[in-house]
C-alpha cells in the first residue's frame, strides 16, 4: 500500500522517524512565538505609559486612580478604600 501525501496525513506517516523531534520543534516554536508577543506587548504598554502618562493604560493602578478622581472622589476616600489592597512597589530596572 502506498502512502498518499495529502493535507489530512499525519506526522507519524509523513516522518515516521523524527516525529517527537518534529512536534518538539513545533512546541518550542509555539512557545518562542507566544513570547515574543507577550514581549511585544509589555513594551507597547511600557511605551503608552511613558508617553501618556500612567492614567493611559486600561487596567493600571493609575488609570483607575485617574476615574476616580474625574468621578469626584476624594483622595481620602480613595486612601481608606484601598487600605486592604496589598500592593507592593516594584523598582525600575
Amino acid at each position: 500500500m502506498a502512502i498518499r501525501f495529502g493535507k489530512n496525513l499525519p506526522f507519524k506517516y509523513l516522518f515516521p522517524e523524527n516525529t517527537e523531534k518534529l512536534l518538539h520543534l513545533f512546541s518550542i516554536s509555539f512557545q518562542l512565538l507566544n513570547l515574543s508577543e507577550v514581549n511585544g506587548a509589555v513594551q507597547n504598554r511600557r511605551a503608552k505609559q511613558e508617553k501618556n502618562g500612567l492614567e493611559s493604560v486600561s487596567g493600571m493602578w493609575g488609570n483607575v486612580f485617574s476615574d476616580l478622581k474625574t468621578k469626584g472622589i476624594k483622595e481620602e476616600n480613595i486612601a481608606q478604600i484601598s487600605i486592604p489592597v496589598w500592593q507592593q512597589p516594584i523598582k525600575k530596572l
